[in-house]
């Protein structure tokens, strides 16, 4: 199975060589007019492996896609995920 590699950057997180993380896109902002509540959903895009460093730039493969992961989406440590809700 081929892999995508990609290039990653990060000024302020220490990524580390041989773990996975996931990534989320662009916050956006949504509120309910119901109840006055406000918040920031994220999307899961998917998850990628560090496999290397050169430079500064981290060299990764992404491991897992949901949706297409483009400049711009965020790096956090690996979520769970939840088989379903009750």
């Amino acid at each position: 199975m081929p892999c995508e590699i990609i290039f990653v950057k990060s000024e302020n997180q220490d990524l580390q060589v041989g773990s996975t993380y996931s990534v989320l896109s662009e916050p956006y902002y949504v509120n309910e007019e119901k109840s006055d509540r406000t918040g920031y959903v994220y999307k899961l895009m998917g998850e990628i492996k560090i496999i290397g460093i050169k430079d500064g730039t981290y060299i990764s493969i992404i491991s897992k896609s949901y949706n297409t992961i483009a400049r711009g989406d965020r790096i956090y440590p690996l979520m769970p995920v939840i088989s379903g809700l009750r």
